[in-house]
């Protein structure tokens, strides 16, 4: 288990195991490992310009 450390306050309480993240969540531009949950996706999905293979740094950062 891995427990993000992303001061996202939607994301960071989620504990996620690494193997059952999608790569393309797992491997994001926080390199954490949490925004895989389908919660946290669902989230991310409803944000105007994002995209499921890149959420780019200035996207998240508007985010933050």
């Amino acid at each position: 288990m891995t427990t993000c450390e992303v001061a996202i306050p939607w994301v960071h309480e989620h504990r996620h195991e690494p193997t059952k993240v999608p790569r393309r969540i797992r491997d994001h531009v926080y390199g954490c490992r949490c925004v895989g949950c389908l919660e946290c996706r669902q989230i991310l999905e409803r944000e105007p310009g994002y995209h499921p293979d890149s959420l780019h740094l200035q996207r998240a950062e508007r985010i933050v």
